[in-house]
């Protein structure tokens, strides 16, 4: 569920920021997040959304 993700995730925060640094430090914190919520998710659309 979480790989095919990375790249959308990737590309939002670089769009967001405009720095590829920061972008991948952003990245990480909401893949963090993420696994700090995983109990919650109810599919692999719930964690999609979540992630959007």
């Amino acid at each position: 569920m979480l790989p095919e993700h990375e790249a959308m995730v990737s590309s939002l925060a670089y769009h967001a920021l405009g720095d590829r640094a920061a972008a991948e430090d952003l990245t990480q914190g909401v893949f963090l997040a993420l696994h700090q919520h995983l109990h919650s998710l109810e599919s692999p659309a719930h964690a999609k959304a979540w992630l959007l």
